[in-house]
């Protein structure tokens, strides 16, 4: 196993929660919006897949409880949820029952979750499938690992409150005195919902050919720039804003890169143990720079569309005001 991902925490910095904006004033009691999510990834050689690992943390000033989990893992092109070739546990994922299904989605599976929590129906988002005590509640956390073929990226993941708790609660402060049906309050309670969900920055798998992508330059013909691509950044000279002194680095790896052969400096140190090249996959790796100016320096060889060996080296500069 080689870590390749530095940790990313996804956090919303609010002393209170934003105003709500729905008319309906449940905020104060069904909050999320003080939830962190930290991401990280893995690449496990036994499956070649990547094992993706969120940690939810609710802190006590949250009111809701967190019962979805949606992941924002779209592709360009279908595929079925089900790889079979992928570790999962059968308790957590359910999408081994649907194996014929095909969808615009990445396949992936669940390694591990929380007791009581599941997929839903294509694998799209983890919910809490048991009792209301398996619910991420106030002053608690929950970790949830999936594993892919696919490299990382930069993903959304969207948590939600339990519906039926706003549902129950709009119809107990707004119409005490009559039945509430849903189909009743559907626009306000859709309003409701919506703002409850909360957005967040995280590592996620992605397909690099959905992507657009910098080739890095320098190399002819085009396709021996396909042998190294990035995410970012996406030029050959970045300027940091005011502050700044780490960048992220996104790198996909064409499909027949020798991978004994890549090569990566920064300001002419051997970084390269940061990076784990397989053929067709990616990396993320986030670094700390100096001020000015920095250098960086990435090499492969692979075999061009003339069946021949070529070397893709591209030189990015950061600069660190």
């Amino acid at each position: 196993m080689r870590i390749i991902f530095n940790l990313l925490l996804s956090t919303f910095l609010f002393s209170q929660c934003p105003p709500d904006t729905t008319g309906y004033q449940v905020l104060k009691d069904l909050t999320i919006c003080f939830t962190k999510v930290e991401s990280a990834v893995s690449y496990h050689q036994e499956c070649n897949c990547y094992y993706y690992t969120y940690n939810i943390i609710s802190p006590e000033n949250n009111k809701g409880k967190i019962h979805f989990i949606y992941f924002q893992f779209e592709t360009e092109k279908y595929y079925s949820p089900y790889d079979n070739t992928l570790p999962r546990d059968p308790n957590c994922d359910l999408c081994s029952q649907r194996p014929g299904e095909i969808q615009k989605w990445i396949p992936l599976s669940v390694v591990s979750c929380p007791e009581g929590w599941s997929t839903g129906r294509a694998a799209s988002g983890i919910h809490r499938d048991g009792t209301d005590n398996s619910d991420i509640f106030p002053g608690t956390s929950g970790t949830f690992t999936i594993a892919t073929k696919f490299p990382p990226g930069r993903r959304k993941l969207t948590l939600k409150p339990y519906d039926y708790d706003l549902l129950e609660y709009i119809c107990d402060t707004y119409f005490p005195d009559s039945e509430c049906f849903y189909g009743e309050i559907q626009p306000p309670f859709a309003l409701a919902n919506n703002f409850y969900s909360w957005k967040f920055d995280v590592i996620g798998p992605v397909c690099p050919d959905d992507l657009e992508l910098f080739n890095g330059g320098g190399q002819k013909p085009d396709d021996v720039n396909l042998f190294l691509r990035y995410g970012n950044p996406t030029k050959s000279q970045t300027e940091l804003p005011e502050g700044e002194s780490s960048i992220e680095i996104f790198i996909y790896y064409g499909k027949t890169i020798k991978k004994e052969t890549f090569q990566a400096k920064l300001n002419s140190i051997d970084i390269k143990n940061l990076f784990y090249p397989v053929p067709g996959g990616g990396d993320y790796v986030k670094l700390n720079l100096q001020k000015g100016r920095n250098v960086l320096v990435f090499s492969v060889d692979g075999i061009n569309e003339r069946g021949k060996v070529s070397t893709d080296t591209d030189r990015l500069t950061v600069v660190v005001k």
